[in-house]
């Protein structure tokens, strides 16, 4: 898919009942290439993808998601020069999927800017997040790699705790990349950040109680 606009779409008219915008399910090696996606105006994520493969998402903008930008479940997903900006629930959202993000930009989403969740591992590379509510989150035995990146003006800029009991405690490594706040629930297994003060029960202070946006997910 290349130079296309997208504009005010939903699919909750779909007889297959599914939440998304724009869905890819057991799909394989999919390029979407400077293409905007502007304000779908109900339902759930602008894209999903469903145990899909090699999608790449190059030099493309989500702007005015009604709820996540991208929901990736199970699958491998390369996002290049990107850039999210006014998203009502999550940028990206991941569960068990294998995320690269690299030269992205981060503007104004409502809850998580990255959310890594259920086993899922994401590496972000040269990105800027700013103004998000929270700006990046690994949950239950997720990896993030935050690498070379700038965190500013975020309410909270990182969340590593666990969710759901069948899970183990998450992980996030820093390498050149500052954070002003976080919350870090204790064996959870931290890289590149000194004298941790750990918080309890994290999901607690989550979710639209002190920080993040309310959801029944």
């Amino acid at each position: 898919i290349n130079y296309t606009d997208f504009k005010h779409l939903s699919n909750t008219k779909s007889p297959f009942k599914q939440p998304a915008s724009i869905t890819f399910y057991e799909t394989k090696n999919v390029q979407i290439n400077n293409c905007y996606f502007q304000n779908n105006i109900e339902g759930d994520d602008y894209l999903n993808f469903f145990r899909s493969k090699n999608i790449e998402i190059n030099n493309s903008i989500i702007d005015g998601s009604f709820s996540d930008g991208i929901d990736s479940d199970f699958s491998q997903v390369k996002i290049l020069n990107s850039t999210f900006k006014n998203i009502g629930n999550d940028a990206i959202d991941a569960s068990g999927s294998d995320i690269f993000i690299e030269n992205c930009k981060f503007l104004s989403s409502q809850d998580k800017a990255v959310s890594a969740g259920e086993k899922s591992e994401i590496k972000i590379l040269n990105s800027n997040f700013d103004k998000n509510e929270i700006a990046v989150v690994s949950k239950d035995d997720s990896q993030v790699f935050l690498i070379n990146s700038t965190l500013i003006n975020n309410n909270l800029d990182i969340a590593v705790y666990k969710k759901k009991k069948i899970y183990e405690h998450a992980k996030l490594s820093l390498e050149n990349t500052k954070i002003q706040n976080y919350f870090i629930e204790k064996k959870s297994i931290i890289d590149g950040l000194n004298s941790i003060v750990f918080t309890a029960n994290v999901e607690e202070k989550l979710y639209g109680n002190l920080y993040g946006k309310s959801s029944d997910k």
